[in-house]
């Protein structure tokens, strides 16, 4: 079987998915609300085996683990 992709950054899990010779059947963004969508990089909180492929879910870092980031 292969290793989780949990916790990778969503562009080193799709290389890793491409290298298997799998799928990518999607990818879901989620997060709470003001979790920064579409700041820092993503990554990967769930993989879900679909029989066209591998699903992601993704999530954006908060803007407290965002290096840097003001109160």
């Amino acid at each position: 079987m292969a290793e989780s992709r949990v916790a990778l950054p969503l562009p080193e899990a799709m290389e890793r998915i491409e290298a298997e010779g799998l799928t990518l059947a999607g990818v879901v963004v989620t997060g709470p609300p003001g979790a920064g969508r579409g700041v820092g990089t993503p990554r990967v909180i769930r993989e879900r085996l679909r029989p066209d492929g591998i699903e992601l879910t993704v999530a954006f870092p908060t803007p407290s683990r965002i290096q840097g980031a003001q109160p």
